[in-house]
């Protein structure tokens, strides 16, 4: 105890010390002096005698004590929440929505109110009323060290929501490579698809977010898987006019021509959109600029169609020099 006494918060520290050997968290337990005394957590030691450990149970489970906490959490208001875990309060009461302290938290990057909740051994996986656990909260918002707090408390970075979309899924959706990058890291199943069949690449390719497709894409992830509808990630973002994550897949090695059930292909879809860039980079990549897909259409009737001139012209310039390499075939054969 003597030793204790040199740190600021000698009680706090013994209490965390004790975890280990009482298996309970310093929220759960109280420390009396010889007479009687309870010492709170900022309080000094006394200079002599035995301290006697007492182990709380948790408060009776309220919903407005609930809704507190939760409130507190979520406007990081420190000094409430820890109040109210040393009651002590249990961390994982839900609210309404089946929403949790640590769940709002984690949502608003309440990072100090966060490390208050998983040192009072808040679930870390435990899941609100939509299926979603707090790591999937962190990640959708783009909360990086919450990303990073919620790892090192043990969070698996592979739950599932209703939909079976992870936590990468929600931060490719949204384009924070850095919360991916991270989740990528601790093993995060970058090859996982939705019950739709969506690929986190899909959803990068999706929202335009090239850092993230280049991640995805450094972790080798198969390129061309499609979804439900046979959409590979690179007619998603052909389709979207996407042009820089397309140009990523293309140099990637993505198929140019691989085309869905319904016979769409990504030259197709580009034209349909009126996408020049993209047009520009499928036919760079050979894309086959007199293919037909439904109802019989080629890229370059769909674009007169649409009204895209500059889309059309750059169409009939790739036939006429197809036709100009064929001639130039053919008269080199005949000499």
């Amino acid at each position: 105890l003597q030793a204790l006494a040199l740190f600021e918060q000698p009680v706090h520290v013994l209490k965390q010390r004790l975890r280990s050997r009482c298996g309970q968290t310093r929220y759960r337990q109280r420390l009396l002096s010889q007479d009687g005394r309870i010492l709170g957590d900022t309080a000094q030691l006394p200079a002599a005698g035995d301290l006697q450990l007492l182990i709380l149970p948790l408060a009776p489970a309220t919903e407005t004590k609930a809704d507190e906490l939760i409130a507190a959490a979520a406007n990081d208001a420190t000094n409430e929440v820890e109040a109210l875990l040393q009651m002590p309060q249990d961390p994982d009461l839900p609210d309404g929505d089946g929403d949790t302290a640590l769940n709002l938290a984690a949502a608003f990057g309440c990072n100090d109110s966060l490390e208050l909740l998983l040192e009072a051994r808040a679930d870390a996986s435990q899941r609100n009323g939509h299926g979603l656990t707090p790591l999937v909260a962190a990640a959708a918002n783009g909360r990086l060290g919450t990303t990073r707090l919620l790892l090192e408390a043990g969070a698996s970075p592979n739950p599932e929501d209703k939909d079976s979309e992870t936590p990468l899924f929600a931060a490719a959706r949204s384009g924070h490579w850095e919360v991916a990058e991270l989740l990528l890291s601790q093993r995060a199943d970058c090859e996982h698809t939705t019950k739709s069949g969506m690929t986190a690449l899909g959803l990068a390719a999706l929202g335009g977010h090239s850092d993230v497709a280049r991640l995805l894409l450094e972790a080798r992830v198969e390129i061309d898987r499609v979804n439900a509808a046979g959409e590979t990630p690179l007619l998603i973002a052909s389709r979207d006019g996407q042009g820089d994550v397309a140009c990523l897949l293309l140099k990637a090695g993505a198929d140019a021509d691989k085309e869905t059930r319904g016979g769409q292909f990504p030259l197709l879809a580009a034209c349909e959109g009126g996408h020049l860039d993209v047009v520009r980079l499928l036919l760079e990549a050979k894309s086959m600029v007199d293919r037909t897909g439904p109802d019989l259409q080629t890229p370059l009737m769909v674009a007169s169609r649409c009204g895209y001139t500059e889309v059309v012209c750059l169409l009939l310039e790739k036939r006429a020099m197809e036709s100009l390499h064929t001639w130039q075939h053919v008269c080199s054969s005949l000499s």
